[in-house]
């Protein structure tokens, strides 16, 4: 499977080729979804288990290196900034409900021409699959939410 997603210059500098994401192994799927999420990661197209936040994308998926909704920064999202073809729009799952993102965030990815939702990981999760399920150039960039609140209707007793 090969990705048809490749990576601009930094900054819109041209001293830098672009450069190919590469999938790091093949689940023979035409699109990837999310399957299941926890505390500790995602489980992706259903065999694949990640720990921790990661980027994905309807046929490539990279581990993220953010912390927190918190340590949500310009340097961390530069990444879906310098993709081509541009993305439709980058949601971003900030873990909780509660967690919060920085509004200089909202600022630059505006400023980048980026179409943003920013969700809590649950709600981002489910948006990702139907937007990538019908063909669109979307991206995720997810946090795992800290706590994952369980209800009466969530037991099993």
């Amino acid at each position: 499977m090969k990705s048809r997603t490749a990576v601009r210059g930094m900054c819109d500098r041209s001293d830098y080729a672009p450069t190919n994401m590469k999938p790091i192994f093949d689940l023979n799927e035409e699109r990837m979804i999310i399957s299941s999420y926890s505390c500790l990661g995602f489980r992706v197209s259903p065999y694949v288990q990640l720990v921790g936040p990661i980027a994905i994308f309807p046929q490539t998926v990279l581990h993220w290196n953010v912390k927190s909704a918190k340590h949500l920064d310009k340097n961390s999202l530069v990444l879906f900034h310098l993709l081509e073809p541009k993305l439709d729009m980058l949601i971003i799952g900030k873990g909780m409900f509660i967690d919060q993102v920085n509004p200089e965030v909202h600022q630059f990815l505006k400023t980048k021409g980026i179409n943003t939702e920013i969700l809590p990981t649950e709600e981002a999760c489910g948006l990702f699959n139907m937007l990538s399920t019908e063909g669109r150039n979307v991206a995720a960039a997810l946090i795992p939410p800290e706590k994952i609140p369980i209800d009466k209707d969530n037991l099993y007793l």
